[in-house]
């Protein structure tokens, strides 16, 4: 018979010693389950082969931490939450609103009618005639029009943005804002949770101290339901007064905007748009649908969507388009596409991100065979150097096919437009890379209207006479370090 003291350590050995054996075990085969259960979601659900190769890699490479990445940036619940949510609302009339939509294509649309008719296939919106629309070059021209706009507002003011700075610029909407809130108009402020900083922001301490409570698209926190979103963001840029005029395009509020200001080396080039007419509407329902997504309020009545009439001299025939993660059917790739198949003369292209998949890139190879002139221009100095390398890995491609690649600037050109030849743009918030297209909320605008197209056209001339044009040996050239830096980042570029 042992002694009790002898036996007690041996029985909590052989406890203790079979339970961490078996919590091993336990836990290697959870780690594999949740593995398998993550990677068969990815291969199942992941129309991006490269997307559903690197989440099943992730997902047994990383045990257990693969799979919750997965669970908390790989599965689009937005999707389902707004299906859910705005089932009925989104197409409902909302108080007045556009009066009615062109029964025949107008002249404007000329031999691009094939273009027109997919985009009432995809798109809920009509194209609309009888709008103005006026470029703004930066925020030298831009800011100054914005609050002007807002001093003039008398009933609502609606406003979303990806960023907004405690700046300079930052601080004159600010005050802007809360002094059309005093005077007694409705003011709506949608900043995006990541974008703005959000409830770590002096933009969102001060405004809340003045009395004005904005609203955050899909914050960042600590709760699961917070995490499930991280990825996907609001990029859209829309200001909207009284229902009747719009602003959008790719600036955001911030001084960094300002492409005069030289003590600034992060400055931007930009355009932004001043809208006028029908596709007012189209901004507006676009930043109902987000403000309902993320505060449960629906605005509707005279004050946001007042009957619409055409704008004084506004021979603009256009249609608004807003994509998302939310859709189950992106529509601004398909719209991207079927303007390449749809063009004879001219494609010209100008994005800060250029990271085309398998569709678009096909889709301009194909143009450029038939003939089509097509040019591509992209910064020279990205301020997001990954997305720079992984774009560079791409360009080999375009130029072997006769397609014109220029960098432009320093300073980095923000700009985001796309033009088919003499008659067709498209203009908006939207980038060329997966992000915008598969994961940010976006909203663009098609515009059939030579004068705009002949205003834009002058600009990206400008800007490609005065930038580096590329060539294929210049691409063939680069160093065996860079070039495997470059395929690296090409590597992961669905999530850049």
């Amino acid at each position: 018979m042992p002694r009790d003291h002898d036996y007690h350590q041996d029985v909590l050995a052989l406890i203790f010693g079979w339970r961490f054996l078996d919590w091993v075990e336990v836990l290697l085969g959870i780690s594999i389950g949740l593995g398998l259960l993550s990677a068969g979601h990815a291969v199942i659900n992941k129309r991006d082969p490269r997307s559903a190769s690197l989440w099943v890699i992730l997902s047994f490479l990383l045990p257990t931490v693969g799979p919750f990445l997965y669970l908390a940036a790989g599965i689009n619940r937005t999707q389902r939450r707004a299906r859910r949510r705005m089932v009925g609302y989104r197409f409902r009339t909302r108080g007045g609103g556009v009066q009615g939509g062109p029964a025949e294509l107008p002249p404007q649309v000329g031999h691009l009618e094939s273009l027109a008719r997919l985009g009432d296939r995809l798109l809920p919106e009509p194209l609309v005639g009888g709008n103005a629309i006026e470029p703004l070059f930066n925020g030298e021209q831009t800011f100054p029009a914005m609050l002007e706009a807002i001093a003039g507002a008398q009933r609502t003011i609606t406003c979303c943005s990806y960023i907004y700075d405690f700046d300079d610029i930052g601080r004159q909407f600010i005050e802007a804002l809360v002094a059309a809130r005093r005077r007694g108009v409705q003011v709506k402020l949608l900043i995006d949770g990541i974008g703005g900083y959000w409830y770590f922001s002096r933009v969102h301490r001060t405004l809340k101290r003045s009395g004005l409570r904005p609203a955050s698209f899909a914050p960042l926190g600590l709760l699961p339901s917070r995490l499930m979103h991280l990825n996907l963001r609001n990029h859209r840029k829309i200001l909207v007064i009284d229902g009747r005029v719009g602003f959008t395009g790719g600036l955001n509020i911030s001084a960094c905007q300002l492409a005069d200001n030289l003590e600034n080396p992060h400055r931007f080039m930009d355009v932004h748009f001043r809208l006028r007419g029908p596709i007012v509407t189209h901004l507006q329902n676009a930043f109902a649908d987000d403000w309902d997504f993320a505060t449960d309020e629906v605005l509707e009545g005279p004050d946001y969507f007042p009957p619409q009439e055409p704008a004084a001299a506004g021979e603009a025939v256009a249609r608004g388009i807003a994509d998302g993660p939310d859709e189950h059917l992106r529509k601004l790739p398909w719209i991207i596409i079927g303007a390449c198949q749809a063009a004879r003369r001219s494609i010209r292209i100008m994005t800060p991100y250029f990271i085309p998949d398998a569709p678009l890139k096909s889709a301009l190879i194909a143009a450029a065979l038939r003939g089509v002139a097509v040019t591509i221009l992209i910064p020279k100095v990205s301020d997001v150097p990954t997305v720079k390398w992984a774009s560079t890995a791409y360009l080999w491609e375009f130029l072997e096919h006769g397609i014109q690649v220029v960098w432009s600037g320093p300073p980095f050109h923000h700009t985001k437009l796309m033009l088919v030849d003499d008659r067709w743009t498209l203009l908006g918030s939207a980038n060329l890379d997966p992000r915008s297209l598969r994961l940010n909320f976006e909203f663009d605008v098609e515009v059939y209207d030579p004068r705009l197209f002949d205003a834009l056209s002058a600009h990206i001339d400008a800007v490609a006479a005065a930038g580096d044009p590329l060539t294929l040996k210049r691409v063939d050239s680069r160093s065996l370090p860079t070039r495997l830096r470059d395929g690296v980042a090409k590597l992961f570029s669905p999530y850049l």
